[in-house]
């Protein structure tokens, strides 16, 4: 608000409160022009502009796509002129699938990709085939979509009672 940015005493004089009253949701109206504006910077929040970035990038523009799997495409096709260093294509993983965790395992010629999610993830093909172009050509690759499961289980134990007979039987020779 414009009253936070001024003295207590001029905000409460009749001319200021009336100039406030015209002058806020002006105000109001460019704040959000702008933060449209930013959030069309990045790929990751660009909605209006898809079609330019898929432009930049040489893609097509597949409308049949929902609107963030285009982002991911974009995204990952940006990724793939950076150096691949273990750190930066994990953040890349994490940022294009929304991942809480997601880490590169090495191991007999090959790359195992845990991806750990709260859900089962769509995207996951588009970031298979962007590792499937940074990585080290000759190693291969497995992508593996863990859900964490947290839930206490509980056993119950119940006591049972048997009763043995005993027969005490004498043998006659």
């Amino acid at each position: 608000m414009l009253q936070d940015n001024i003295t207590p005493l001029f905000a409460k004089t009749e001319q200021i409160r009336e100039l406030f009253l015209v002058e806020q949701p002006e105000i109001d109206a460019m704040e959000q022009a702008v933060a449209g504006w930013i959030r069309e910077l990045h790929i990751m929040t660009a909605l209006n502009t898809i079609e330019l970035w898929e432009n930049d990038y040489h893609l097509d523009h597949n409308t049949e796509l929902t609107i963030e799997q285009r982002r991911v495409r974009v995204f990952a096709k940006k990724m793939q002129r950076k150096i691949p260093k273990r750190e930066s294509i994990e953040d890349a993983i994490r940022s294009m699938l929304g991942a809480s965790q997601v880490s590169i395992v090495e191991g007999n010629c090959t790359f195992t990709v845990f991806v750990e999610s709260m859900t089962l993830i769509d995207n996951l093909t588009i970031a298979e085939e962007y590792f499937r172009k940074v990585r080290v050509a000759h190693f291969g690759f497995l992508f593996i979509n863990q859900i964490p499961r947290s839930y206490h289980m509980k056993k119950y134990f119940t006591p049972a009672l048997v009763e043995h007979k005993k027969i005490k039987m004498e043998v006659n020779r």
